[in-house]
């Protein structure tokens, strides 16, 4: 099957098996631990932010609204929007606006991490090496940080205030139910779109490579898609199959919101992925870029000296190893620890104090907890 001239069945074979190789599942663990120190200072930020506008144009209930989108359209398992509801309940109960500076600063900082760990990633994913000054890494991140904070505060405004708006735009212009209802439905086709562009800014300043910019790719389209059909499917799981909830309280509701930011880490990536493996073929200027020999990937280092006088190939073992492979083994381990200096010695020694003491640590407070229940 073919679109255009992109075969479909072999791009996403190609797409599947880099994308393994490549270890981007892996990727997406870093990427999801950044994210859960940045997603909930948003959230307080977002919460502050939607309180005071909420109030300010005439909503009065604005606490209703966030739960009604927090349990039916932020797409979270109904596990992760019950862990965050009471503490988003408590920051539009109170009006202080030290919520909104301090909750954009840690947004930011935590956004900025998880940015960094998706740029490196993604890195990988076109075979280059980040060449960029650490100012203009640290520049990219953040813009690509606030540009993706601005796409969820649109996405969240479309719903949590658009029928108001909708109702008074409608009442200004005089265009009547009729564009009320047209409104409902525009917003979201409105939400999906922004979306689309936040990723396809990630996919396009992300990496150390400069291809052409587009309004729409295959890899955000493809995320969005993903992320839709993930989601829906988690909720589901959650709810009927898995009982975190249940069995674990709060701490299920966090392990299903953790679990839940990684599968969203991993789409984003291969959605990278994706579009890594088109623009070798469809960019020029990315194709030209991904070859400079300054910016590619370097290759596998070759074999140490020991894994060569064994005779070995760099990634082949072999099956049976005879005694003259573990005496040569042996002897370039004795004289790997014969040629390590003093400082070394001190350090593994201090390494090995250090162990014992917090493995002895934990036993001695292992026995106080046990003995205080008893």
């Amino acid at each position: 099957m073919k679109i255009g001239t992109v075969d479909v069945g072999a791009t996403a074979k190609t797409t599947v098996k880099e994308f393994l190789q490549h270890d981007l599942q892996g990727a997406s663990a870093e990427v999801a631990y950044h994210l859960l120190f940045s997603v909930v200072p948003l959230l307080i930020f977002l919460t502050a932010l939607s309180g005071f506008v909420t109030r300010a144009i005439g909503v009065n209930d604005a606490m209703g609204s966030i739960t009604d989108w927090l349990f039916t359209e932020s797409g979270l398992p109904p596990e992760a929007a019950r862990a965050l509801e009471e503490p988003i309940r408590g920051v539009v109960e109170n009006e202080a606006g030290g919520f909104l500076s301090l909750g954009a600063v840690l947004a930011l900082w935590g956004g900025k991490n998880a940015i960094g760990s998706m740029m490196k990633a993604l890195n990988v994913a076109f075979d280059v090496k980040e060449t960029r000054p650490w100012w203009k890494k640290t520049a990219v991140a953040i813009g690509l940080t606030i540009a993706l904070g601005l796409g969820v505060v649109v996405a969240s405004s479309a719903f949590l205030a658009g029928s108001f708006v909708g109702e008074e735009l409608a009442g200004v212009l005089g265009l009547g139910d009729a564009w009320t209802t047209t409104w409902s439905i525009l917003r979201w086709v409105l939400i999906p779109i922004v979306l689309i562009l936040a990723l396809s800014c990630l996919y396009w300043a992300g990496p150390n490579v400069g291809g052409s910019w587009r309004w729409l790719t295959p890899g955000s389209v493809l995320s969005i898609l993903l992320a839709g059909i993930a989601t829906f499917g988690l909720s589901i799981y959650f709810q009927y199959f898995a009982g975190y909830l249940e069995t674990y309280g709060i701490l299920g509701a966090v392990l299903a919101f953790v679990f839940w930011l990684y599968v969203m880490s991993v789409i984003v990536l291969f959605g990278g992925e994706l579009n890594s493996i088109l623009a070798r073929k469809h960019d020029p200027a990315a194709r030209e870029d991904m070859a400079d020999p300054e910016k590619r990937r370097r290759p596998p280092e070759p074999p140490s000296q020991a894994t060569a006088d064994m005779g070995a190939r760099p990634s082949v073992l072999p099956a049976f190893p005879n005694l003259a492979h573990l005496a040569t083994a042996e002897r370039a381990a004795r004289q790997a620890l014969a040629d390590e200096s003093p400082r070394g010695e001190a350090r593994r020694f201090k390494t090995a104090l250090t162990t014992l003491g917090a493995a002895l640590l934990a036993a001695i407070s292992s026995i106080i907890v046990g003995a205080r229940r008893r």
